[in-house]
Formats: C-alpha cells, sequence, structure tokens
C-alpha cells in the first residue's frame, strides 16, 4: 500500500507532451550538423571565384556537404515521423517486463537515428531493446524527474515497464515501480 502513495499518475497527455519535447529537442540537437554544411557551401563558392580551383578540393567538399546533408535527414526523418504518429494518435502504450540491462559506452545512431551518447540498454522480454539516452526524463513529474542514470538506477531486472511505440519500436519507458497510467 505504501508503494502505492509513492507512485504518480501518468497521463496521456503528459506521455504526449514529454514524446513531442522529445523530438523537438532531437531536431535541434542536429543543428551543429548544418553549420558544418553553411561553411562548405561557402567554401564550394570560394573556391569557384578562383582562377583554377583544385579539383580534389572542390570533390572534398561536395561529398562532405553530401555526408552532412544525408546525417540532417537520416537524423531528422524519425523525429517528423513520431511527431506526425503523435498528432494522430497512433502510438500504442503496452506493458512488458525488463529482462536484462546493460551499461555500454556507445555514440552513434539509435535506432531512432540520431546521433547520442546512450550509455544504458534495457531489453525487454517482447519489444526489444530501448537504449536510453543521455538527457531529462519526465520532466513534468513532481516526484521523478529523471536522467539517464536514474531511468537505468530504478530499473531491476523483471520490473514492468509501460512501453510507448509506435512501428514495432519502443519510444519511451515508464516505469510501473514509479508510475500508474490512469
Amino acid at each position: 500500500m505504501k508503494e502505492e502513495n509513492k507512485k504518480e499518475i501518468l497521463t496521456y497527455d503528459n506521455i504526449k507532451k514529454e514524446i513531442k519535447k522529445m523530438c523537438i529537442s532531437d531536431l535541434i540537437s542536429v543543428i551543429p550538423i548544418l553549420i558544418p554544411s553553411i561553411v562548405m557551401i561557402f567554401g564550394l563558392y570560394i573556391s569557384t571565384l578562383m582562377k583554377k580551383p583544385s579539383i580534389i578540393l572542390v570533390i572534398f567538399m561536395w561529398a562532405l556537404l553530401i555526408f552532412f546533408f544525408f546525417l540532417y535527414i537520416f537524423s531528422s526523418i524519425d523525429a517528423i515521423k513520431i511527431l506526425c504518429a503523435l498528432k494522430k494518435d497512433k502510438l500504442n502504450i503496452v506493458t512488458d517486463e525488463l529482462v536484462e540491462k546493460k551499461e555500454q559506452i556507445d555514440f552513434g545512431p539509435t535506432k531512432s537515428g540520431m546521433l547520442f551518447n546512450k550509455p544504458y540498454c534495457l531489453n525487454f522480454k517482447t519489444k526489444g531493446e530501448f537504449f536510453v539516452v543521455k538527457r531529462n526524463y519526465y520532466i513534468w513529474s513532481t516526484k521523478y524527474p529523471l536522467n539517464a542514470d536514474g531511468i537505468y538506477n530504478y530499473a531491476d531486472v523483471g520490473d514492468n515497464f509501460y512501453l510507448v511505440t509506435y512501428n514495432k519500436r519502443i519510444i519511451m519507458i515508464y516505469n510501473t515501480k514509479l508510475f500508474n497510467v490512469l
């Protein structure tokens, strides 16, 4: 009974607000990718003004520009898809059991396509892996606003979680030790 009193109420509105903020944050976080692209465009323009531009420099600049363009698109498209699904109420909330948790030091694209430091991986019985990205979670919560370390430390193998999914992929997790869905 005491544990029930410690739980916070989780509403669909809270979930929607959190996922919306997460996606917007993901979109904003790729802005640093645009800065090198703008510098390269400027460099390409300058190189065309030269009497004899170095072909190697031009090819290199174009290759980098194309790389950054695709990196930006790759990083943004999933967040936009999730925002569209959120607007159409296409997200699902399911309950699943945590079967494994592991620490990892890794920097690279997550399943959502974003480039982030993802120090923890939580593996669920039926829905698979969720990478806990370095960010603040549950910022709407008065009792349990957590960072990635907090999510990992509160999670124990065997715990049940509410998983927010879209297209068979876990977007957000909520530990049932901390939250009750309303």
